[in-house]
This record gives structure tokens, C-alpha cells and sequence, in this order.
């Protein structure tokens, strides 16, 4: 003779489950739970504990609910859950830089100042990155809740990623780039923020010379940025060729060329910044500073440039 224990059970059972469905379960249900305790109660055992030792075998009763249903208890079952993730990292490492970029590149040409400037870009960041994780998280928790569990990408073994081979690139060489890349931009926006330099007056007074903001720096950044999406796709593909150090040359020459004709010809560097510390004639066009300089960037140019043709060299080809 079943208790109120079972009664509870089943009470517990059909509450989670939809109307239509609630009287076929309860029949199912009790005649599985008697037949098992009418099975234990055989072989001896107490027709209490053999109650309650058959409830424990069935489990939670949401749990045994959403069998019966055939509702996932996961947020995210199995079936979409690499779609989700493969979305998901491609919104965060693809579409949050291009935001952070526009973002920056809007507060330079809208005059910001550096600290409004990067509060800005931090604080939109961060807002566009929440809104991504959870307008896909939603529409995810939709597609598994509405039944359509169907991957979004069908396998195909065509895709199936190559086999992993030694890498030429080690993970230093992405490292140092995207530190030079992220120094390089930071110290043209530093360089000339309020509080860093100023004259005897209390003025701020840039290093570098802010009407190259017209056009050069712009070009420097963009030149910057292309170096580490090329160092980024060396990294990925694992080894130096030929056509890859070429493009490495390229944007090498890009950003020294410029560079060494701005110093040369006394543009780069803001003249009123050093007639305020008496160094003018250092760095006065063709002077002695600028040229030492223009050399020393020459050497780091050409050596780089050829750094990566003798990586490229020394690759073993497949």
C-alpha cells in the first residue's frame, strides 16, 4: 500500500509538467513506482524503505519532469553550444577591437583630450561587451527553449583544421609587437596631454609637433595598426615566407620614411619645445640630433627588414 509519499512525489512531478500531459504521467508514473517497490517488498525488504529507496533511484522530481518533456534543464545544451561559442568569440576578438579603434579615432578628430579619450573608449568598451554576451547568451537560451536545437553550421569534414606543425613564430616575437605597437600609439597621444609638459607660463607644450595631427600621425597610427595585423596573421600561420617579410619590409619603410624626412627637414619634433629648454639648435633642421636620430631609425628599419628575410629563409618549405 503506497503512502502519501508517493502521492508527493507524483504531486511534485506533475506540477512541472503541462496540463495536457499531467494524467497520462500520473498513471505511468504510479504503476512504475508500484511495480518496483512490489519488487523489492519480494525479496524481503520493508514496503516503507522500499518506497523510498525506489523514489531515491527517480531522482529529483524537476529533473524527471523534464524528461517526460523533453525541456533542457541547461541554459545552453550541447547541440548549440559550440555555435554559441564560436559567435560569441568572433563578436569579442573581431567586432569589440573595431569598436575600440572607431572609437578612438573619433575622439582624435573631435579634439578630446587623451584622459576624456580613453574614459570614453573604456567605458563604451565595456558596454558593448556586456550587450554582446548578453543579446547572444538571449538569443541562444531562445532557440534551445523553442526546440530548434539544429546547429547553425553543419559539420563538414573539408573543415577540419590542418594538422599542427612546428611554428617558426614564437609567441615573444606577437608579444613585442603588440607592445611596440600599443607604446608607440599611447606616447603620441601622451606626449601631448595638459599635464605633461609645460612652458615657464604654465601652458602645455607637446614634444612632438601638433599640426602633423592634420594628416602624418593619423598615418603613422594606421601604418602601426597594420603592423599588428600582419603580426598577428604571421603568428596564426606559423612561419616566415618570403611574400610575409616583403609585406613586414613594406610597412617598415612606411612608417621610417616619414619619419626620417619629418626629422630631417625639422618637422617632426615641435621647435618651440626645445627654444623652452635652449636645445633648438640640436634639433634645428639637419642639426646633429636629428640626424643621429634619423640614422639610428634607418638601421632599425633595414635591420628588421632583413631580420625577417633571414627568418624567412631559414623556414624549412613544406
Amino acid at each position: 500500500m503506497m503512502t502519501t509519499l508517493t502521492d508527493r512525489y507524483v504531486w511534485a512531478v506533475q506540477r512541472a509538467l503541462p496540463e495536457a500531459k499531467r494524467a497520462d504521467i500520473d498513471r505511468e508514473l504510479r504503476a512504475s513506482i508500484a511495480d518496483a517497490v512490489d519488487a523489492r517488498t519480494e525479496n524481503g525488504e520493508p514496503e516503507s524503505a522500499a518506497e523510498r529507496a525506489v523514489l531515491l533511484d527517480l531522482g529529483e522530481p524537476t529533473r524527471l519532469a523534464a524528461g517526460y518533456s523533453n525541456r533542457p534543464l541547461t541554459l545552453i545544451g550541447p547541440d548549440l553550444y559550440v555555435d554559441y561559442v564560436r559567435l560569441l568569440r568572433t563578436l569579442l576578438v573581431i567586432v569589440l577591437p573595431i569598436v575600440v579603434v572607431v572609437l578612438a579615432i573619433i575622439g582624435i578628430f573631435a579634439g578630446a583630450g587623451f584622459g576624456q579619450t580613453v574614459g570614453t573608449v573604456i567605458g563604451t568598451t565595456l558596454t558593448v561587451g556586456v550587450h554582446m554576451c548578453f543579446w547572444t547568451t538571449l538569443l541562444f537560451v531562445v532557440l534551445e527553449r523553442t526546440g530548434n536545437r539544429r546547429p547553425l553550421n553543419a559539420f563538414d569534414p573539408d573543415h577540419l583544421p590542418a594538422l599542427p606543425v612546428s611554428k617558426a613564430v614564437k609567441n615573444t616575437d606577437l608579444v613585442a609587437t603588440v607592445v611596440y605597437v600599443i607604446l608607440s600609439i599611447g606616447v603620441l597621444f601622451w606626449q601631448q596631454n595638459p599635464g605633461i609638459f609645460v612652458t615657464a607660463d604654465g601652458s602645455a607644450i607637446p614634444v612632438l609637433n601638433p599640426d602633423l595631427w592634420s594628416f602624418w600621425f593619423p598615418f603613422l597610427i594606421a601604418v602601426a595598426l597594420a603592423q599588428l595585423i600582419h603580426a598577428v596573421y604571421v603568428y596564426r600561420r606559423g612561419r616566415w615566407t618570403y611574400a610575409l617579410a616583403g609585406v613586414h619590409a613594406l610597412i617598415q619603410l612606411a612608417s621610417g620614411i616619414p619619419i626620417i624626412v619629418l626629422l630631417m627637414s625639422g618637422r617632426l619634433l615641435n621647435p618651440a619645445f626645445f627654444a623652452e629648454f635652449g636645445a633648438d639648435a640640436l634639433m634645428a633642421p639637419g642639426g646633429a640630433g636629428n640626424l643621429v636620430a634619423a640614422v639610428a631609425i634607418a638601421v632599425i628599419v633595414v635591420g628588421a627588414s632583413i631580420d625577417r628575410f633571414v627568418k624567412a629563409a631559414r623556414t624549412p618549405r613544406t
